[in-house]
């Protein structure tokens, strides 16, 4: 039988929603655990986040489209 990592889905009432709203997040200091990032965008757009992340050593997840969808959340930007 494989081990397999249980699947973490952040609890709706916690997530940041929107590259502004990240951005903002960052800037006024709030703890944030994990960026999810559209596996597909390009750097072009998100580069302040990922930026950002780093400074911070927050991980940055690059994952498909569904799994953005998954999280049952309006216009998530990617």
């Amino acid at each position: 039988m494989k081990n397999f990592r249980q699947q973490h889905r952040p609890k709706k009432s916690s997530l940041i929603i929107g590259k502004a709203a990240v951005l903002d997040a960052f800037t006024s200091g709030k703890h944030i655990d994990r960026v999810y990032l559209q596996n597909n965008i390009g750097v072009r757009g998100v580069e302040e986040i990922i930026n950002a992340a780093n400074m911070h050593r927050v991980p940055v997840n690059k994952v498909p489209v569904e799994k953005l969808n998954g999280f049952n959340v309006g216009n998530h930007d990617g």
